[in-house]
């Protein structure tokens, strides 16, 4: 897997919710649709009153592992880390 690299960029994201689970289907960074195939990981940070979920995902259609955060507060996404998968 490539070196991880630092983006903290908005995105859009498309996500499906089933009760309180939360699956992310795709989501748009620089005009391209990134597909998800798998969520690998989650967790979630405590900022003051405030909480941020984080996802890591695949997307083998475009060869990329990525840091996707959802910001709690104001239900906005960013990209923050990108790297390739082999």
């Amino acid at each position: 897997m490539a070196a991880a690299k630092f983006i903290s960029e908005p995105i859009k994201v498309i996500a499906y919710m089933d009760g309180m689970k939360m699956t992310v289907i795709r989501f748009k960074w620089n005009e391209t649709v990134y597909n998800v195939s798998k969520m690998v990981n989650k967790w979630k940070v405590p900022m003051g009153d405030n909480m941020t979920t984080h996802y890591i995902v695949e997307c083998p259609k475009q060869d990329v592992s990525c840091e996707l955060a959802l910001d709690h507060t104001d239900l906005k996404w960013i990209l923050v880390t990108y790297s390739g998968l082999r």
